[in-house]
């Protein structure tokens, strides 16, 4: 038998739980909500496409961005001391249990703690980028051999 004739004679069935799942419940999901899916995906993508296009290509460009990158400490003067000073000041002023609901040390808690997330987003965003910029440079997957 011929494809089409295959086709033809097949039974319709409907799509199985395990399908739908593997498709991450696309092949259920009402067509508007899956068209929407559908544009933010391709939104995403372009937006990936255009930042991965956007990055240094050549071997010297790529290591000047990476070292501009790593040393962009934007207005906090030590991102990689602020975290962890940050974290342990939290911690003693929290252990000391003397924080009422006017005290100045409520204050510098929170404002030690925003330094801290502050100079943690800083260094996941450099890290991120510097490895953006080497992936480019080597394979992520062996080629597949027969």
């Amino acid at each position: 038998m011929d494809k089409e004739r295959v086709g033809a004679n097949a039974e319709a069935r409907p799509v199985k739980d395990w399908e739908n799942k593997e498709v991450k419940g696309d092949a259920l999901a009402h067509k508007r909500i899956f068209e929407q899916h559908k544009n933010e995906v391709a939104e995403l993508r372009q937006r990936q496409e255009q930042y991965e296009k956007d990055l240094p290509k050549e071997p010297k460009e790529a290591l000047r961005d990476i070292h501009r990158t790593l040393m962009d400490t934007r207005d906090i003067a030590e991102p990689y001391y602020a975290p962890r000073a940050a974290l342990e000041l939290i911690s003693l002023i929290a252990s000391s249990s003397t924080l009422s609901d006017g005290d100045d040390a409520r204050h510098a808690l929170y404002w030690l703690a925003n330094q801290g997330l502050n100079g943690l987003d800083l260094i996941d965003a450099a890290t991120a980028r510097s490895r953006h910029i080497a992936y480019q440079f080597e394979e992520r997957h062996e080629p597949f051999k027969a």
